[in-house]
């Protein structure tokens, strides 16, 4: 790395950050539309996939941010256990694109990693769950809105293909594009990864999906969700190999393509149902 320094700086803050998980949303004094915890149930027929996934997580915030506490830690390991295998230099600028960034553990887990010329830029439908979130946690750890910073929105409403607040050089030409546990609330995931590859750098952007495999529990879970939400949020509970290499070959971004199953999923426990998930990473960079 470049800068011991940098890399040094930041690394006790984010330990501290997964190991309280919501406490930065109680600190802050955010008011979540459902204080109760419990899963609200949501009618959202005849809504777009943006207007589905921002409710739902507008909604599930404080059920979200005091479940998946063992999730995000989990999710933050695999990012750091991989530096090497995602294929880029880390001592050059990096910057990266976190799509659906939620609170931000994707780029929080990176920048003890990156130059302090790097940038990360966090996209998310949702304020409480997203931009506003990853905004008031990245100012914790000491990150200015240069280095670190997310946007309200979507790049993936068909009607809207090109949203012209993301059609600025800032929102092209990533070397990461990432994308974690979002995938399956996704309408098009062959769509979806198309309109993220295309803000990947050409001729070597890495594009990084984490998310549920194909499981049978995942399967079971999926269905036991959709029945307690509504059936609005989620389009899918997991993914085999050959499907997502037909995603990334269908975005042009299947050079390299790895599919990586994780072993050591945290317990997740959904309205009294527990189970273990697990979870893949994968990869591939686009071409030219």
């Amino acid at each position: 790395m470049s800068s011991d320094d940098h890399s040094h700086s930041h690394s006790h803050e984010h330990t501290s950050s997964l190991a309280h998980g919501h406490s930065h949303s109680h600190n802050h004094g955010r008011q979540f539309i459902d204080p109760t915890g419990r899963i609200p149930t949501v009618d959202t027929q005849g809504l777009t996939q943006a207007e589905r996934s921002r409710i739902h997580f507008d909604n599930f915030a404080k059920v979200h941010a005091d479940k998946f506490v063992e999730g995000r830690r989990f999710i933050a390991k695999i990012i750091q256990d991989r530096l090497d295998w995602i294929g880029i230099d880390f001592t050059k600028p990096v910057r990266v694109l976190d799509y659906a960034c939620g609170t931000g553990v994707v780029s929080h887990s990176l920048a003890p990693y990156v130059t302090p010329t790097s940038q990360f830029i966090g996209v998310d439908v949702s304020e409480t769950m997203g931009a506003d979130q990853y905004n008031i946690t990245s100012t914790a750890f000491g990150f200015a809105p240069e280095f670190m910073k997310a946007y309200k929105g979507t790049l993936l409403e068909p009607a809207d293909p090109n949203p012209t607040e993301f059609s600025g050089p800032e929102f092209f030409n990533f070397d990461i594009v990432a994308c974690s546990m979002s995938l399956h609330h996704f309408d098009d995931p062959t769509y979806a990864m198309q309109q993220l590859a295309k803000r990947a750098r050409p001729d070597g952007g890495v594009v990084i999906m984490i998310d549920n495999t194909k499981a049978l529990a995942h399967t079971e879970i999926h269905k036991m969700y959709q029945q307690a939400t509504g059936r609005g949020a989620h389009t899918a509970m997991g993914y085999a190999e050959e499907e997502m290499k037909e995603y990334y070959e269908g975005a042009g971004a299947v050079a390299e393509f790895e599919y990586v199953v994780l072993e050591g999923g945290p317990e997740i426990d959904m309205g009294g149902h527990k189970w273990h998930m697990q979870v893949f990473i994968s990869k591939g960079k686009r071409g030219e």
